[in-house]
């Protein structure tokens, strides 16, 4: 509507700027010049009424602006309502994670063998963070270049320069999360490895102790 708007004015000036003589159309424009100093009658009225409607075309011009900007923010507000779900969701899963850490503490606190089921279960909340980030950096996409097809975002305004921000943001959480999944990974190989040095040493004991036996 206030682009149509605009149309019907500007239309409307031109038709009054082209009846004011060619002496007077670049001052009349810049607003350079009174009417009170022009003695035809014709002309003041043409330029008096042309700059009715070239203030019509300025004002509906700052309004669409306006209404351009809020659609915007409105956009952006959608992007990161797709961000604030899913960020909900993997927080939920790093608690998880962080109990987990605190169980593996407490028995390392005490000396006893940490199980390998902890390190599985924080490799399971870490694959799914990892297919939430997947699914969020998708939807993100999917929502940017909808904006951006609409017309509603324009490439370079500062929302989308914080959409393409938080797209960044989620390709490095990608990758922290893949090297979770690794570190814990790692652990696990390391945990299996002292269950078995340490099963070879209590079989060494034993057999230590029956030769002790067999040659009382």
């Amino acid at each position: 509507n206030y682009t149509a708007a605009i149309g019907m004015y500007q239309e409307a000036a031109e038709g009054y700027l082209s009846l004011i003589p060619e002496a007077y159309r670049e001052v009349a424009k810049n607003g350079d010049i009174s009417i009170l100093q022009i003695n035809d009658e014709q002309t003041r009225e043409a330029i008096e009424n042309y700059q009715q409607w070239a203030n019509k075309v300025a004002e509906c011009t700052q309004k669409l602006e306006e209404l351009k900007a809020q659609i915007r923010e409105l956009e952006l507000e959608k992007f990161n309502n797709i961000i604030k779900d899913f960020t909900d969701q993997f927080d939920l899963h790093g608690t998880a994670i962080d109990n987990i850490d605190k169980q593996i503490g407490l028995l390392e606190e005490a000396g006893e063998l940490i199980g390998s089921s902890y390190y599985t279960k924080q490799i399971e909340q870490s694959e799914k963070q990892l297919a939430l980030l997947e699914q969020q950096k998708l939807a993100m996409v999917e929502q940017l270049n909808d904006s951006l097809s609409s017309g509603r975002i324009q490439t370079g305004t500062d929302e989308w320069l914080e959409m393409v921000n938080a797209l960044q943001e989620v390709e490095g959480n990608i990758l922290d999360c893949k090297t979770s999944i690794e570190e814990f990974n790692n652990a696990l190989l390391e945990i299996q490895w002292i269950v078995f040095e340490r099963i070879q040493t209590e079989f060494g004991n034993l057999n230590s102790e029956m030769e002790n036996l067999a040659g009382l």
